[in-house]
């Protein structure tokens, strides 16, 4: 699909997610310059075992902080709830925030209730709110 451009004329007219308008800039540059990055993003997917084996060496983050920024709104599931397993899909993201949590002793969960997955898209004031409450007060 990315080869023969069939990629670039599908999502012309169609969204990547329901969360993405069709003209939204996120959607345009995927559209536009996916084929670009196509091979990088295959090549990055094989070497998860590897990131996710690495990431199982931490099991604390001590008192630095961590906040976990977590769509909430209905569209999170709206592929999922089709399949049967909205809930199900709920649960599983409760569970990994509830360990996320506990890597640090400063841990915090937002939820973004106007976003889904997409939260830079849909929210992204929520995400440079928080970055701001992270950083140290300037005077």
């Amino acid at each position: 699909m990315v080869n023969t451009g069939f990629y670039r004329l599908l999502f012309t007219y169609r969204s990547l997610s329901a969360e993405v308008p069709v003209g939204h800039p996120f959607q345009v540059h995927q559209r536009d310059y996916f084929y670009k990055s196509c091979a990088a993003t295959l090549l990055e997917q094989k070497q998860d075992r590897y990131n996710l084996h690495d990431a199982e060496q931490y099991n604390s983050f001590g008192d630095l902080p961590l906040t976990i920024i977590s769509g909430t709104s209905p569209i999170r599931i709206a592929g999922f709830k089709d399949l049967g397993a909205g809930s199900d899909y709920i649960e599983l993201i409760r569970l990994l925030h509830q360990d996320l949590l506990k890597l640090s002793c400063k841990s915090k969960l937002v939820k973004a209730e106007k976003s889904g997955h997409m939260v830079p898209i849909t929210e992204p004031e929520l995400i440079v709110a928080e970055i701001k409450k992270l950083l140290p007060i300037q005077n």
